[in-house]
C-alpha cells in the first residue's frame, strides 16, 4: 500500500461516532442467535466482528473469509457464564487446511443456547419448569488468494419454546477479507444469515440479514497495539418501508509481548442497533503459550445486567496470521539437541549470514490477534 493511502488509526476509531445521528432503533428486529455479533471472549470485549477472532476458527461466525488467515489445524471453545439464568450458552468450532499451503480451509461450528423458564396460569401463578433452546451447526469454506480471501458459509437452525420444536432454518453467509499494508491493516466484509430463519407459521419470511464492514489495524512500537472497529446495517435488503437498523463497535488491544504472551482488551458496541449482544461497555484480557490461550470477557449489558465469557483456543502454528515468535514448545530432553542460540560450533559464534546464492524467506512481523 502507498503511504498515502494507508489507513489513519485516529479515523477509524472516531468514524462510528459520524454514523450516530443516522442510527435507528432495531424496534421491528428479531434477537435471535444467529444475529450475535460473536461467540468469543475475544469479540465480545472488542466489539464485536470477525476480526478479533481473525486466525482462529471462531471468525467464521461473521465471515468465513476469515478463516482465510488461519494455520493447519484450530479449535476453539466458549461458553457464557450465567449462573443466575438457570441457563447455558455454549459454542465450539474448528477448521482445518486442506492442502500444504494453506490456501483452501473447511470450518466448522455448532452454537447452543438453553434457557430455563416456568409455566404460568392466567393469574400469573408458576407451574412446571421448562426449557427453551437455540441451536446452530454449520460449515464453512474459504480460499486464500494472497492478500484477498473470499469465503461462503451455510448454517442449519433450530429453536424449541416449552417443548414445542420450530420448523428448522438454513442461512447462508459470503465474506471477503483483504490484508493490505503488510498485514498491519485488515478489512472484513460480509453479507449474512440469508435465507429463512426458524419458522413458527411456516412461512417463507425471510432472516434480517445484517452486512458488515470491519478494520483492524496493527501499531508496533514498545508494545503492540491493535485498534478494531466495526459497523454494518441489519437488515438492508429487507421491507423497503422499514428502517435501516445501525450498528457500530470498536475496540483496543494492547499485546504484551511476556514469557506468556498476554493481552489486554477493552470494547464499546452499539446499544441502540442490533439487539444481540455484545452491546455496551467491555473488557478482557487472554494468556496464551504452549498452542493455547485462555480468554475472558465481561460485556455491561445496562439494564439486562452483564454477561461474562470464558474462552479456551488451540491452534497450531503457521497460516498467514502466524506471528514472528515461535509457539512455545517444552524443551527437549535430548542432551545431544542442538541449542537455538548458538550455530552448534565449537567456538559458539552465532549463525552466519546465508550466502546470497541462498534462498532467504523473510519473516512477517505482523504478531496475531492473541496469540
Amino acid at each position: 500500500m502507498k503511504p498515502g493511502l494507508r489507513p489513519n488509526a485516529a479515523f477509524l476509531l472516531l468514524a462510528p461516532l459520524l454514523a450516530l445521528p443516522f442510527q435507528a432503533h432495531a424496534d421491528s428486529a428479531v434477537s435471535a442467535s444467529y444475529l450475535l455479533r460473536g461467540t468469543t471472549a475475544q469479540q465480545d470485549a472488542l466489539g464485536g466482528g470477525a476480526l478479533p477472532a481473525y486466525g482462529f476458527a471462531a471468525a467464521q461466525w461473521s465471515n468465513p473469509a476469515a478463516l482465510g488467515g488461519a494455520g493447519p489445524l484450530g479449535l476453539d471453545l466458549s461458553a457464557v457464564l450465567q449462573p443466575a439464568s438457570g441457563g447455558t450458552t455454549e459454542y465450539l468450532s474448528g477448521q482445518a487446511a486442506l492442502d500444504d499451503e494453506q490456501v483452501q480451509h473447511l470450518g466448522m461450528q455448532g452454537y447452543y443456547s438453553s434457557l430455563g423458564d416456568t409455566y404460568r396460569s392466567s393469574d400469573g401463578v408458576g407451574g412446571g419448569d421448562f426449557s427453551d433452546t437455540e441451536s446452530l451447526s454449520g460449515l464453512s469454506y474459504a480460499y486464500d488468494l494472497g492478500s484477498v480471501s473470499i469465503g461462503v458459509g451455510g448454517k442449519f437452525l433450530g429453536e424449541t419454546l416449552a417443548g414445542t420444536s420450530a420448523q428448522t432454518g438454513l442461512l447462508a453467509d459470503l465474506g471477503i477479507l483483504a490484508r493490505l499494508d503488510g498485514d498491519s491493516f485488515l478489512m472484513s466484509l460480509a453479507l449474512r444469515d440469508l435465507g429463512k430463519p426458524p419458522s413458527w407459521t411456516g412461512s417463507d419470511t425471510p432472516a434480517p440479514t445484517t452486512l458488515e464492514l470491519g478494520f483492524r489495524e496493527s501499531i508496533s512500537g514498545d508494545w503492540q497495539f491493535h485498534l478494531y472497529e466495526n459497523g454494518g446495517v441489519l437488515d438492508p435488503i429487507g421491507d423497503s418501508q422499514a428502517q435501516a437498523n445501525w450498528f457500530y463497535g470498536a475496540g483496543v488491544e494492547m499485546h504484551m509481548d511476556t514469557e506468556y504472551p498476554i493481552d489486554l482488551r477493552v470494547g464499546y458496541a452499539g446499544e441502540s442497533a442490533n439487539p444481540a449482544p455484545p452491546y455496551g461497555l467491555s473488557a478482557g484480557f487472554g494468556i496464551s503459550g504452549y498452542g493455547l490461550e485462555l480468554d475472558y470477557a465481561f460485556t455491561d449489558l445496562g439494564d439486562l445486567g452483564s454477561s461474562q465469557r470464558l474462552g479456551l483456543t488451540w491452534r497450531s502454528g503457521g497460516g498467514a496470521a502466524a506471528q514472528d515468535d515461535p509457539v512455545k514448545t517444552a524443551p527437549s530432553d535430548d542432551p545431544d539437541a542442538p541449542d537455538d542460540k548458538s550455530s552448534g560450533d565449537d567456538d559458539g559464534d552465532a549463525l552466519k549470514p546465508a550466502a546470497p546464492s541462498q534462498a532467504c524467506t523473510p519473516a512477517t512481523d505482523l504478531k496475531v490477534f492473541g496469540s
